[in-house]
């Protein structure tokens, strides 16, 4: 019988009950002033926002300016995805829905990206300057074609800021060399 790691079976099929929740590790990270917290789960890095916060996404689930978001998050496709239809739901809003309530969310307070970057492989950054706290959270990797000589790939995604109580998220990927 072959083993099948943990992840490869989430990416298969999504487990939401609440008792599964509960065993997932959620992994810590880094706690923000304004009381963000910031956390590695399974496959995604979450930002668990306070109530009330305003946020600014360019996300295709929940994006625009919302003053109801319980999260945003960053999430690592699986490998084997070549386009949207091969998505668990079919599309992108439906996968993205999907991986809100695997984190356990609601969907409907949730904004969440897709990246191919690793979270394992996660920079956090942040300053203060005159009561204005900024917070870089980045993710990177180098994929094949990256690790070619005469060739260069970075993959990035993953900046959220916090200014005047907004969060601003942009996502930069350049993993078409």
């Amino acid at each position: 019988m072959e083993e099948m790691l943990a992840d490869e079976l989430l990416d298969e099929s999504p487990i939401t009950s609440d008792a599964y929740q509960q065993q997932v590790e959620r992994i810590p990270l880094f706690t923000t002033a304004g009381g963000e917290e910031i956390y590695r789960q399974k496959n995604s890095l979450v930002v668990k926002l306070p109530p009330g916060r305003s946020a600014v996404t360019t996300s295709w689930l929940n994006g625009g300016q919302r003053d109801d978001l319980e999260c945003i998050f960053n999430h690592t496709i699986p490998y084997y995805v070549d386009d949207e239809s091969d998505l668990e739901g079919g599309n992108l809003f439906s996968y993205l829905s999907i991986t809100a309530k695997s984190l356990g969310f609601d969907a409907s307070r949730c904004a969440g990206l897709l990246t191919a970057a690793s979270m394992e492989n996660v920079s956090i950054v942040s300053r203060s300057f005159r009561g204005v706290q900024v917070t870089a959270v980045v993710t990177g990797g180098i994929d094949i074609n990256g690790g070619r000589a005469g060739r260069h790939c970075i993959l990035l995604s993953g900046a959220w800021g916090s200014e005047n109580d907004q969060w601003h998220y942009q996502h930069y990927c350049a993993d078409q060399c």
